[in-house]
């Protein structure tokens, strides 16, 4: 199981920083990709009151899209988030931070 660090959501990014980010979905609408992460804040709110999501406004050959996505991680607390979520049916995929 993933535990969920003690810290303030302020402090936590000096305890888990990494190069990467996990991406828990990609939206060609933001307005579905705001009620994508609210439901995932409702559903998991204890795990994601510490460990924020935001969307990602992501423009490719002059298109869109918007990606659901986590603070920088490292690759072992995103493969740990991904293993909580996929059996939830939750798309999970580490992506480096350099990454499009």
């Amino acid at each position: 199981n993933l535990q969920v660090p003690r810290y303030p959501a302020d402090t936590q990014h000096d305890q888990i920083d990494g190069d990467y980010f996990a991406q828990l979905g990609a939206f060609a609408q933001f307005n579905n990709a705001k009620a994508e992460k609210r439901r995932l804040e409702n559903k998991f709110s204890a795990l994601f009151a510490k460990l924020p999501l935001y969307i990602a406004e992501i423009t490719d050959y002059g298109k869109s899209h918007y990606r659901i996505q986590t603070i920088n991680l490292s690759r072992k607390n995103i493969n740990t988030l991904c293993d909580v979520l996929w059996p939830h049916k939750i798309a999970c995929l580490a992506k480096p931070i350099n990454a499009q």
